[in-house]
């Protein structure tokens, strides 16, 4: 039985040792002493403070203390020193052993060696130390769920459901939230405690004191807690994310909206260009959406217009700043051609690297095509008033002129009358009148440029005149072909046939021109009807016109030359070929006749002049040819001019004539002539533009004085607006300078005639 102890004392799986009262070791098992690295010898009889730390020697004095107070103490805990320094734990009970008389005597103590579990149970506490301070400190709210109780809820949680200082902890599930979220939470609560899947990941409403709402997202796992199933929950306020969320998909929502609703095309591309998404298909473009997507602008542009595309967009890419393109030139599917305006902007990805670019375009082709009117109808403005300054010049010039031809053409003809035909000067005299009438044909050119107004207005039919015309001119001209196509019933028009003529001859002059080789020249006529636009923009009435256009295959105009070629004195012949006035001339003419005259031509193409005259609906006059005999008259003319070379050499002619003569320098010194002898006077000839009181002033005071005065008109100037108007108040008949002798006398006839 003693061996049977002793075994059991020295193999047992714990250390034995015994105590005197001093605390001196009287005895020590095996298993302890191994545990020390000790011998026995080494240690029996050694105080056991010789195998503590520091600090458990403090433990062990405390402990041994009251073990001899109390006879027995349980789980005392210290460290032992090993032999070589180091320490481990040990968990003691002792108990005291005491004589007959209860002093106590010795100890004896069962020391188990709990290093290990010490160490497990640190581990644990810094564990749980440590998923304590992260849970604490989560920027997360964290609960746990067992049975539908809260359990557990962090501050976090406390503080984002706006009540840190009312636990969740014993409080049911679904605590807080918003009625209409009830039955959702029981939903999930009901699905948990039957073990049937419920969702990991949801949002919930939370209803804070002050009556706000929030919206939680919740993401829940199970867990074992406490040996028992639960929740864990990680909760975020994603209040402001939501409304953030729903602000943007309402933005979202409204930019798409009008995006799509917008009349315009809203496009983005990548940094080469290549369309990525339209609201709708250009437009312009004539290709459908999908054709359009993923393709390049080098695909429906003219290499040009590309390379300047590329240009304005590199220029966006590398400043940053957006831009708007205008007479952006794109290639329908059809092939023709559209104009495009556009405000590009610069796309950034979120790190503010530059990934391509958006805009807006709009077709504009319509508009671009009213700019260009809106450019041509300014240049023809342009056109016509320098025109008409020019023409106020010219006219000014031919005047002067024509009172200096006048003189010439008057003393000429007064040395014929008094000249034999066999005089060696006859036929000089005859030269020099000859050298008058073409004098006279420039300043009717010019005159005719400056529309200075009509000579002897008559009802017309163009198409008998344009006839004559070319059968006159073609006899010379046998190179070209003519092709004419007069519309049947052509309506009559009020026009000087003179001045026409020379219109029309002009024409045929410049067409042959322009074909040195030879070619065509088609000439026809038609009934047009002008509308309001087109008459507003070559300012003049609507109504019903003949038009006349002259058509040759000659070489043609590049735009430099044909917007100068009704300039006066602007010709393409080389000097000494041509004075420049032919086409100023018609041009005036045919203004001057309240009608307009156009012109299109190509270089290589050819020339289309195109004449517009106002219809008549008077009976139209015949041409006569033959020239009347020189007229004669005994009665009494005052003849007013402020010109003495005009009184002087016009008195002499109507001396010739057998008339009595009368002169007035002005109109002042005419109506105190007039006044005086008017009884006695049958006949006035007035010129129409003189200093002082003019012609019109002087007929108007002459007229008040006698009533039934017969008056002839006559001007260096055509019959236009002023003349016309001086006319219509009671004058017989106008006399263009220069005039020849047998005009004069035949409009003296015409003038006294009833």
């Amino acid at each position: 039985s003693a061996q049977e102890v002793h075994d059991l004392y020295h193999n047992a799986p714990c250390g034995y040792h015994s105590l005197d009262s001093s605390g001196t070791i009287v005895r020590m098992n095996d298993m302890e002493l191994s545990w020390l690295n000790y011998t026995r010898e080494e240690l029996i009889g050694k105080s056991y403070m010789h195998v503590l730390s520091e600090a458990g020697r403090d433990h062990f004095a405390y402990a041994f203390a009251r073990l001899k107070e109390q006879g027995l103490v349980r789980d005392v805990e210290y460290d032992m020193l090993r032999r070589d320094g180091t320490t481990f734990h040990a968990l003691v009970t002792a108990s005291a052993v005491t004589d007959d008389s209860g002093n106590f005597v010795m100890s004896r103590s069962m020391v188990v060696d709990i290093t290990d579990r010490k160490q497990a149970e640190a581990r644990l506490r810094e564990s749980e130390e440590l998923y304590r301070t992260a849970l604490e400190t989560s920027n997360d709210g964290v609960s746990i769920i067992q049975d539908g109780i809260y359990v557990y809820a962090n501050q976090h949680l406390q503080n984002t459901i706006g009540r840190p200082d009312e636990t969740l902890v014993g409080k049911p599930l679904g605590t807080f939230v918003h009625p209409d979220d009830q039955d959702f939470v029981k939903k999930i609560a009901r699905a948990r405690s039957e073990s049937k899947p419920a969702p990991y990941r949801y949002d919930l409403r939370i209803i804070k004191p002050d009556n706000s709402i929030i919206i939680l997202n919740i993401t829940a796992v199970l867990i074992i807690y406490q040996g028992k199933p639960a929740a864990l929950a990680y909760i975020q306020d994603i209040t402001a994310r939501k409304r953030a969320e729903n602000a943007l998909r309402e933005s979202e929502e409204r930019y798409r909206t009008i995006i799509e609703n917008i009349d315009d095309e809203y496009f983005e591309t990548d940094l080469a260009g290549n369309l990525t998404f339209l609201n709708k298909p250009f437009g312009w473009s004539g290709y459908s959406r999908d054709d359009l997507l993923n393709i390049n602008n080098k695909q429906y542009t003219a290499p040009e217009m590309a390379q300047k595309i590329y240009r304005e967009f590199n220029k966006i890419y590398r400043t940053g700043t957006s831009a708007r393109i205008t007479d952006y030139e794109v290639i329908r599917k059809d092939g023709r051609t559209a104009h495009v305006e556009m405000s590009v902007s610069l796309i950034r990805d979120a790190s503010g690297k530059p990934k391509g670019f958006r805009g807006i375009s709009r077709d504009v082709s319509e508009r671009f095509t009213m700019e260009e009117e809106r450019k041509k109808l300014t240049e023809q403005l342009y056109q016509a008033q320098k025109m008409e300054a020019i023409g106020t010049l010219a006219g000014g010039i031919a005047h002067d002129f024509n009172n200096l031809l006048m003189g010439i053409q008057g003393y000429t003809s007064l040395m014929l009358l008094a000249t034999d035909k066999t005089h060696p000067y006859y036929e000089q005299l005859k030269a020099v009148q000859t050298l008058v009438q073409s004098g006279a044909q420039l300043t009717r050119q010019l005159l005719g440029f400056a529309r200075a107004g009509r000579y002897e207005v008559v009802s017309t039919d163009l198409n008998d005149l344009i006839g004559k015309s070319i059968n006159l001119f073609g006899r010379t001209r046998k190179e070209i072909s003519f092709f004419e196509k007069y519309t049947e019933n052509i309506w009559a028009v009020e026009a000087d046939r003179g001045q026409i003529e020379q219109v029309l001859l002009n024409m045929f002059v410049n067409a042959w021109q322009a074909m040195p080789g030879g070619g065509s020249l088609y000439l026809e006529t038609e009934n047009v009807v002008m509308d309001n636009v087109l008459a507003k923009i070559h300012d003049l009435e609507p109504g019903h016109y003949v038009k006349t256009s002259i058509t040759d295959t000659g070489v043609g105009m590049d735009e430099k030359t044909r917007q100068r070629i009704f300039d006066p004195f602007f010709t393409t012949k080389e000097m000494g070929r041509g004075t420049g006035l032919g086409l100023a001339s018609a041009y005036g003419i045919i203004k001057g006749h309240a009608g307009m005259i156009t012109v299109h031509s190509e270089k290589g193409q050819g020339t289309t002049f195109s004449i517009y005259l106002p219809a008549s609906l008077t009976q139209v006059n015949f041409e006569e040819t033959a020239e009347p005999e020189l007229a004669r008259g005994r009665e009494t003319i005052l003849l007013v001019d402020d010109e003495e070379v005009i009184t002087d050499v016009t008195g002499n002619l109507l001396t010739e004539l057998g008339y009595k003569i009368i002169t007035a320098g002005s109109g002042n010194q005419a109506i105190e002539i007039y006044a005086q002898n008017h009884a006695d006077i049958d006949l006035v000839i007035i010129d129409m533009i003189m200093p002082g009181m003019s012609g019109s002033d002087t007929f108007d005071q002459l007229k008040a004085i006698n009533p039934s005065i017969r008056v002839i008109l006559s001007s260096g100037y055509s019959l236009n607006g002023k003349a016309q108007a001086i006319m219509n108040r009671g004058v017989r008949v106008f006399l263009q300078k220069p005039y020849r002798l047998n005009d004069l006398a035949q409009k003296i006839r015409e003038a006294l005639s009833d």
